[in-house]
């Protein structure tokens, strides 16, 4: 009769009587409880251990912790507690055996309750230092002060572990909402994955006879490459684990490339995931495919398989839909873990985002935060509604000259999307599309683009990026949306922030710096030149002349406009020169301080501005116009001053000066040096 390939689960009516099965479990949990009661009314023998003896036992304590630790993953939770007692329950009795409480055993129990304790497991921990407590408290008048600090530290620590994790909701029933801790449960599923697999290999295995079956999984990250995951062969130890292939070469990649069940002739040939030679007559391979090639089985035989060819080929195919009904399995399990993971994830990023940091802290941790779901680059572009533009901000992976690009809203298509619906786009392709907001770079396929906004106010937008292989997922673009609301709040109140320090530090009406912000700049100004930082300080005073003509002939709002004209020029003369500032010091009257000019550089400036006013700035109506004229008395620190009042007062006699001669010019201390000495 022909054996079936698959794997039948024997099942049981309802009404049937349950038959005696033998139970290994409930034998050795009897015989352990057995033992402890033993411990706890001392029914066994006493010996003493020898330093060598304890030595010993030490060290293969130690030895069982590290490899119960380093197979916990493949183990199980069940499996690792169940170790984990019986280790403790063994070097407890050894250490009643060999003295009981005055035993240094004692401290390797110790030492494995707080390591219970310290992985989360509170209920095998305090079972395991009851039952300590338990076996030692018969020998309670040989307590020293040693043990009962033992015991408190115990207590101490468990307390602590206790607290700390219903604080962060790790115990279960604290009253915490929790997120799933999908990482564990990953693992787990992928064990169980694993023992499926290699089940399903041992059984075709064992109808084949071959001398190896192998299944190789294809990384998608290579595209071609084939890397060896599970073997069953009577040659096991000659298998090389890590072994995989490339289908556009070698033997297997020939063969693979038939794309359907392929045997070959392999006598006299070395098959390479052997690392020595096996004795290989027929080999044959196989694809396993779920929409697309997966994976490969292959199998080799020291035998010849004419006569079984057909049979074989159905087993294989058979084999390779169980495999993919697995990869079913886990490719759903996997999808499900992964988008737990991913909101767990992003809530933990939510939470960690301090509005209080600023701009430059908040979008540091976001843009680090978020590398982490796939998102390759990404960059802040603020909008300014004076232009209409957006300037980038902020980046990350991008080259550092991308930072203050500008991207007018009307001239890209997308902007202009984003301004009129305040929707999120979500670019496919972005590559091949030559999008200039991608700055030319290739290896970006996936584009999320987010307006900033809240309310009428926009404030920009975040562009975040994904390589080819990775896409945006609906609810990751919601949950982005939520983090970068609190983004939104941010640049909010940078604005508003701005908005009020520009009120405290600058003059409503021209936008330049204010009387008291210029005195508290001029000041540090001085400061610099004393501490050795710059080599002098030059002060210009400027008056627009007849001034109260414009508002007489043209009204004051006419004056008010003459005021801004100059203050325009005055910043753009601040924009051409380093290390210089402006302001408005009252009036008519403005102040243009240049850290590092002398004197007779501070001079030539100043007339630049005298004859730029002259020549470019008018007042006036449209009936007529005048030319906007200015005086400038000029000085210098510490030449001509000692301290910033002497330095404006010398600056303002110099203005004094130039409209006593007749305005529209400039004037210096230099000038009125020679004044003082044609009157003397």
């Amino acid at each position: 009769m022909k054996r079936s390939p698959y794997v039948r689960f024997a099942s049981r009516n309802k009404g049937e009587e349950k038959p005696f099965r033998f139970d290994l479990k409930i034998v050795i949990f009897s015989i352990a409880l057995v033992i402890l009661a033993a411990d706890i009314f001392g029914l066994y023998p006493h010996a003493e251990f020898n330093y060598i003896t304890n030595f010993i036992l030490f060290t293969v304590f130690f030895t069982a912790v590290y490899f119960i630790d380093l197979k916990k993953t493949t183990l199980g939770g069940r499996a690792v507690n169940r170790m984990n007692y019986g280790l403790g329950l063994m070097f407890l009795t050894l250490a009643c055996v060999s003295g009981g409480i005055s035993s240094p055993l004692k401290w390797l129990v110790m030492v494995l309750i707080i390591m219970i304790l310290t992985a989360r497991d509170f209920k095998a921990g305090m079972i395991m230092a009851a039952a300590m407590l338990a076996v030692f408290i018969k020998d309670r008048d040989k307590f020293t002060q040693q043990d009962v600090f033992m015991f408190a530290v115990i207590a101490g620590f468990a307390a602590v572990t206790y607290f700390r994790n219903v604080k962060s909701g790790n115990i279960p029933g604290a009253e915490t909402l929790k997120l799933v801790e999908t990482d564990k449960d990953s693992r787990h599923f992928k064990t169980v994955i694993y023992n499926l697999l290699e089940s399903l290999l041992l059984l075709y295995h064992d109808i084949l006879k071959p001398v190896s079956l192998l299944y190789f999984i294809r990384d998608e990250q290579r595209g071609g490459i084939f890397a060896l995951t599970m073997s069953v062969s009577t040659k096991e130890s000659e298998v090389i684990k890590d072994y995989s292939f490339d289908i556009k070469e070698g033997l297997l990649g020939a063969a693979l490339n038939k794309n359907m069940f392929f045997p070959f002739d392999a006598k006299g040939a070395r098959m390479p995931y052997y690392s020595e030679k096996v004795e290989v007559k027929t080999a044959a391979t196989i694809p396993v495919v779920l929409n697309r090639t997966i994976g490969a089985v292959v199998i080799d035989f020291d035998r010849e398989i004419n006569d079984e060819k057909e049979n074989i080929k159905e087993k294989l195919k058979d084999l390779c839909g169980e495999i993919v009904s697995i990869m079913e399995l886990y490719d759903i399990n996997y999808k499900v873990i992964t988008k737990e993971q991913r909101v767990s994830r992003m809530y933990e990023i939510n939470e960690k985002l301090n509005l209080m940091e600023g701009k430059s802290g908040l979008m540091r941790d976001f843009l680090n935060e978020i590398r982490s779901f796939d998102i390759y680059s990404g960059y802040l572009a603020e909008y300014n509604p004076e232009d209409n533009t957006f300037e980038v901000s902020e980046s990350f992976n991008y080259p550092s000259t991308v930072k203050g690009t500008k991207f007018n809203a009307r001239e890209n298509e997308f902007l202009r999307y984003l301004m009129h619906t305040g929707k999120s786009i979500v670019i496919d392709n972005a590559a091949k599309k030559n999008i200039p907001l991608n700055f030319n770079r290739l290896n970006l396929d996936k584009n999320l683009i987010s307006l900033l906004k809240h309310g009428d106010s926009v404030y920009g937008f975040m562009k975040l990026d994904k390589e080819k292989g990775y896409v945006f997922p609906e609810f990751e673009i919601r949950t982005l949306e939520m983090m970068l609301s609190r983004i939104t709040v941010m640049l909010e109140n940078a604005a508003l922030y701005e908005k009020i320090k520009k009120q405290a530090y600058h003059d409503g009406l021209t936008g330049l710096l204010n009387h008291l912000t210029f005195q508290e700049k001029l000041r540090e100004s001085l400061e610099k030149k004393n501490k050795g930082e710059i080599r002098c300080v030059s002060l210009c005073v400027l008056d627009i002349d007849f001034f109260k003509k414009f508002n007489d002939s043209f009204g004051h709002e006419e004056g008010d406009r003459v005021l801004k004209k100059m203050a325009v020029m005055l910043a753009d003369f601040e924009k051409r020169y380093e290390r210089t500032y402006c302001a408005r010091y009252g009036g008519e009257e403005f102040v243009f301080v240049l850290e590092n000019y002398d004197i007779y550089s501070a001079i030539k400036i100043a007339d630049d501005m005298r004859k730029y006013s002259e020549a470019n700035l008018k007042g006036g109506n449209e009936k007529e116009k005048r030319p906007i004229y200015v005086s400038i008395g000029v000085t210098s620190y510490p030449e001509f001053a000692r301290d910033p009042r002497e330095l404006f007062k010398n600056a303002d006699e110099a203005l004094y000066l130039a409209k006593e001669e007749g305005r529209n010019r400039v004037k210096s201390t230099l000038d009125m040096k020679k004044v003082e000495r044609r009157k003397r």
